[in-house]
């Protein structure tokens, strides 16, 4: 289970290994199949952006035993990839990371029950920690489930602004609750805690805002299929500022993307007008303002590489290409 990233990691090297040794401890199970689908996910070539974060979160707040924050950042891992295979099973999306998603290759009951299964290994690893620490993990999984159901928002009531809280909360929730648990497992102050949040809810909107963009990728780089979401009836950042700003024939267009009614052979189309009507830019942009409003967070934080780890990764998720 590799760690590939386009980040220079090197400085938490070793920490990052030790995070994919207990993943992989933690997906032990008397189940072939549970284990199997488990692997499968866990291996699949994930950035591990969520765990890099933690580690560094963890230094940055001036953690100094870094094996005290390794099970919470493999936790925080094993929370995303568990909504990832109940979110494949819902979009009835078929890929997942360039290779077939896990409910097509192994049925859909075994990728609800290897979701649940990873769900409940994480919290295990969580409860090595406390009140404090379960409590706020906790919160950002009921975050994340209330996100699903503001996602099934009809893509007429939607507004900038609502597709923004919904990339915060689906994205953001556990990426600021990631931070702020190693905050309190370094024994950082409420301050510091609060920053190294609104970090990550910063970072993870930025994430989620940039994710939305590369759903419209033609070349099938992304590693998920072309226009996923639209196809599926969900109007997303650059959709919603489309419909604000297309003349009338292109709105129709867009509108019979969400009506299920357009071919995907047209997709090309679609991201013609996503493109002239500034859509994808504009998204960008805001993109931009949450990775400068992460960094920020930053500034009180003493200097260290850890720091500078955690500026890196608010950047390169914007860079970033799938």
């Amino acid at each position: 289970m590799g760690v590939k990233t386009g980040l220079d990691l090197g400085a938490i090297a070793l920490e990052m290994r030790q995070v994919e040794e207990e993943i992989a401890r933690s997906v032990s199970s008397q189940s072939p199949v549970l284990r199997e689908v488990a692997v499968y996910m866990l291996s699949s070539g994930g950035k591990r952006i969520r765990p890099a974060m933690g580690i560094a979160g963890f230094g940055a707040a001036g953690g100094k035993d870094m094996s005290k924050v390794i099970p919470l950042a493999a936790a925080v891992e094993i929370i995303h990839t568990s909504t990832l295979l109940h979110d494949d099973v819902m979009d009835k999306s078929d890929i997942r990371r360039g290779r077939p998603s896990a409910h097509l290759k192994y049925g859909i009951q075994a990728a609800i029950v290897t979701g649940d299964f990873l769900f409940s290994r994480a919290f295990s690893l969580c409860s090595r920690y406390g009140p404090d620490v379960i409590g706020i993990t906790s919160d950002a999984c009921r975050e994340l489930a209330e996100a699903e159901m503001l996602q099934a928002t009809p893509w007429q009531q939607l507004d900038e602004e609502l597709c923004i809280t919904i990339a915060g909360t689906k994205t953001g929730s556990l990426m600021g609750a990631g931070m702020e648990v190693a905050a309190v497992v370094a024994g950082a102050g409420h301050d510091e805690r609060a920053r190294l949040r609104r970090f990550g809810h910063s970072v993870g909107t930025a994430f989620q805002i940039i994710d939305d963009c590369l759903d419209f990728s033609l070349d099938g780089s992304s590693g998920k299929p072309s226009g996923g979401d639209i196809l599926s009836g969900k109007a997303t950042l650059p959709v919603v500022h489309a419909l604000a700003h297309a003349p009338e024939n292109d709105k129709k267009t867009i509108e019979a993307f969400l009506t299920s009614s357009a071919e995907k052979g047209a997709l090309g189309a679609l991201v013609g007008i996503l493109e002239r009507t500034g859509s994808f830019e504009h998204a960008r942009a805001r993109a931009a303002e949450f990775s400068r409003a992460a960094v920020e967070q930053l500034e009180p934080l003493n200097g260290s590489v850890y720091k500078d780890i955690l500026g890196d990764i608010s950047r390169f998720v914007l860079e970033r290409k799938s």
